[in-house]
């Protein structure tokens, strides 16, 4: 519970960004450091956005690659 609140004190008070992901990169050429990012972007957006399909929304328009996932 510590670590979670922790997060969120971070995230308001530094302002952590979503990193983008290569775009010319295929899903299938990610490595484990383009994933994390994926993973971060998305709880980034759900901590920021009101509704969950709000968050869904912006995290798919945010890298190229997710787009076909939502299709």
């Amino acid at each position: 519970m510590f670590r979670v609140i922790l997060s969120y004190v971070i995230e308001d008070r530094f302002g952590y960004r979503v990193q983008r992901i290569d775009y010319m990169k295929e899903m299938t050429e990610w490595d484990k450091e383009d994933s994390r990012r994926v993973r971060c972007s998305l709880a980034k957006f759900i901590c920021s956005r009101k509704t969950g399909d709000a968050a869904i929304g912006a995290w798919s328009s945010h890298d190229m690659q997710l787009t076909m996932l939502f299709d």
